[in-house]
C-alpha cells in the first residue's frame, strides 16, 4: 500500500473527450511516474452515484511513497516540462493528497 494518494478530478474541454484520454492515458501518466515519489498511477471514469454527481466525470489516482510534501515539489517542480494537452481543462481540475489513518482491510473468503 502507497504512503499517500494523489487524488485529480478532471473534465476534458468542450468536445475533446477522446483527445483529452488519449493524452491522459499516453503522455500525461507516463510524464506523471517520471516524478521522484510517484510510484503508480491509475484513471477512472465516473458511474453511478449513490448521491450527489461528483464535481468531475474523470479521476486519476496516483500513488506516492514517501514524504508527501517531497512528492508534490517534486511535481511542481517538473510541471512546467509536462506536455499539457488543449484538451484538459487544467483551470477546473481538482487535486487533493490523502494518507491513510487505519490498516488496509481486505475481504477474506469464507
Amino acid at each position: 500500500m502507497a504512503d499517500h494518494i494523489l487524488v485529480v478530478m478532471s473534465e476534458p474541454t468542450e468536445g475533446q473527450a477522446d483527445t483529452f484520454n488519449n493524452w491522459y492515458d499516453t503522455v500525461h501518466l507516463p510524464e506523471m511516474l517520471t516524478v521522484p515519489g510517484v510510484v503508480a498511477a491509475r484513471r477512472y471514469q465516473a458511474g453511478p452515484a449513490l448521491g450527489a454527481e461528483p464535481p468531475r466525470r474523470f479521476l486519476a489516482i496516483y500513488e506516492i511513497n514517501g514524504s508527501v510534501e517531497d512528492a508534490l515539489a517534486a511535481i511542481g517542480a517538473a510541471a512546467p516540462g509536462f506536455n499539457v494537452s488543449p484538451a484538459f481543462d487544467a483551470a477546473g481540475a481538482l487535486a487533493y493528497t490523502f494518507t491513510p489513518i487505519g490498516d488496509e482491510q481486505i475481504e477474506r473468503p469464507k
